[in-house]
């Protein structure tokens, strides 16, 4: 029995007839969106339900003060990431790409990669982890030196 061949039929490549696989694909789309629905609702019924114990007081304690700046920016970050899949959707969807573009892998590096990987080096070596990584010495996980 040959696995890999030029001219694959698609008896070959799949062995259930068209619609039993249309079928299997509804249910994997409903059984994946049910499993995400509850993975999210997990997290609110802990919300609402730690916050109805409210333990000795401590749901919102009075020395604990949350920046509205930093709570912005982050909802800012939010927004502006959801309006980019947007667009970017209604892109694919009005098929607006140019062909042959792919963003995958760039035709060359950009200018400032060198750059920062030399940055980074003097950083590394100003931080004395460049001589940590001398040869002959092995470091564990933690970045100490194992013996």
């Amino acid at each position: 029995m040959e696995l890999v061949s030029d001219n694959a039929e698609y008896g070959v490549v799949e062995g259930e007839p068209p619609e039993l696989l249309g079928r299997n694909l509804a249910s994997a789309a409903h059984l994946l969106a049910s499993a995400t629905a509850f993975f999210f609702l997990a997290f609110v019924f802990a919300y609402f339900y730690l916050r109805s114990l409210n333990n000795a007081g401590m749901w919102k304690p009075k020395h604990v003060d949350t920046s509205i700046t930093w709570g912005t920016i982050v909802t800012a970050c939010i927004v502006a990431s959801a309006i980019a899949v947007r667009l970017g959707l209604s892109d694919h969807r009005a098929d607006n790409r140019e062909r042959g573009c792919s963003s995958a892998r760039p035709e060359r590096p950009s200018r400032g990669q060198p750059a920062g990987v030399a940055a980074q080096g003097r950083r590394r070596a100003r931080v004395g982890i460049a001589r940590a990584r001398a040869p002959g010495r092995r470091l564990d996980a933690a970045g100490l030196r194992a013996g």
